[in-house]
């Protein structure tokens, strides 16, 4: 490889010197598929960390309810702050029909009913 010789950051092939002086692919179609690399990977790693987020968003809000000493909610009222019922970290109470009166979301435990859901934290 010559010396001040440009390399494509996609193919690594060299840049044809006819190119602008600040190019970093060998050509648009380069640049396009770099680009969409990027994409598809930040994609896969948005995915990969979406369950991790939607309980952590859950956790937040419990926690801030909890802390402002709101332990009985509609269940109306907490989705539409942004809580997910179909996001938990584990299942309290399981009775029949597959029916869950309990879930956990880390410390807390959620008692769930038709239209309220109660909010006790668990003894560790």
């Amino acid at each position: 490889m010559q010396s001040g010789m440009r390399l494509c950051k996609n193919c690594h092939r060299p840049i044809p010197e006819t190119t602008r002086i600040d190019a970093i692919f060998c050509s648009p179609r380069c640049g396009w598929r770099y680009r969409n690399k990027l994409k598809r990977e930040k994609r896969a790693e948005d995915i990969k960390n979406q369950p991790f987020n939607l309980i952590e968003k859950n956790y937040g809000i419990i926690k801030f309810l909890y802390q402002n000493n709101r332990t009985v909610v509609s269940r109306q009222k907490l989705i539409e702050i942004g809580f997910d019922p179909d996001i938990y970290s584990g299942i309290k109470n399981l009775i029949p029909e597959d029916h869950i009166t309990d879930i956990e979301i880390r410390e807390y435990i959620l008692s769930l009913d038709d239209e309220l859901v109660t909010i006790k934290k668990q003894k560790l």
